[in-house]
């Protein structure tokens, strides 16, 4: 018993499969199975099966939508190969399902901060390039470990991980500054909850702040499926 790959193709996608525990014979009928698209969309119910066939037709779906509706995909096969039960369909185009993986995010994020530090008379901040880098990464990382954690796996900060990202911190009256969330699943209750917690609340209220970078990661089958993360700073 070991592990074997699997390659299966859905419309011009092609999926490499691990099959885990299997037999070289087990791995040998289950890529003839995995190579039958009729019978895979079969197992997959109709539900899952209504989404699978979305790939033969990906014209429909663009930018982080196809990239989700994708990973989904591939999940659910896996997890058929392996014996599983996937996990119940979710439509990447529904806002319902997966707000926050229509494009505006990011926008409609930096909007709803500068909106509320404007009712506070504070002044609206800018979109940093390195910023908006150091949050993406920090939100894949925690999207991929499954914790909520200020302190990276590698023991770095915030300030780190904007300083390797290109932001200059460092110099007198440079600041930095970080907000997660992780679970919500669209704009409106990531700020809902950071706006409800002191800390979080403070931040984005801070008078020092006039620029920020925003990060969002989205992982089907993870122990936290959104997460978000806003990384502010000034350069003094």
């Amino acid at each position: 018993m070991g592990t074997g790959v699997v390659t299966t193709h859905l419309g011009d996608a092609q999926y490499r499969i691990e099959i885990r525990d299997a037999s070289e014979d087990q791995v040998v009928a289950l890529a003839r199975e995995m190579g039958d698209i009729d019978g895979l969309l079969g197992k997959m119910g109709p539900e899952l099966a209504k989404l699978a066939e979305r790939l033969l037709t990906s014209e429909q779906d663009e930018g982080e939508n196809a990239r989700l509706l994708d990973q989904q995909i591939k999940d659910m096969l896996e997890a058929i190969a392996n014996g599983e039960d996937p996990d119940p369909p979710i439509d990447p185009s529904d806002p319902d399902q997966t707000g926050a993986a229509l494009s505006s995010w990011p926008t409609d994020l930096l909007n709803a901060h500068n909106a509320i530090r404007s009712s506070a008379g504070l002044g609206a901040l800018a979109t940093n390039g390195a910023l908006a880098a150091a949050a993406q990464s920090y939100a894949g990382k925690i999207s991929e470990t499954g914790i909520l954690s200020h302190t990276g796996p590698d023991g770095s900060q915030p300030s780190d991980r904007a300083v390797a990202a290109g932001y200059p911190f460092g110099p007198p009256g440079s600041v930095v500054g970080e907000n997660l969330a992780g679970g919500q699943p669209d704009v409106q209750q990531a700020m809902d909850g950071w706006m409800t917690s002191p800390p979080h609340r403070k931040n984005i209220l801070q008078p020092l702040y006039d620029e920020v970078g925003f990060g969002y990661a989205y992982r089907i089958r993870g122990k936290i499926r959104h997460v978000w993360v806003a990384v502010f700073g000034a350069q003094g």
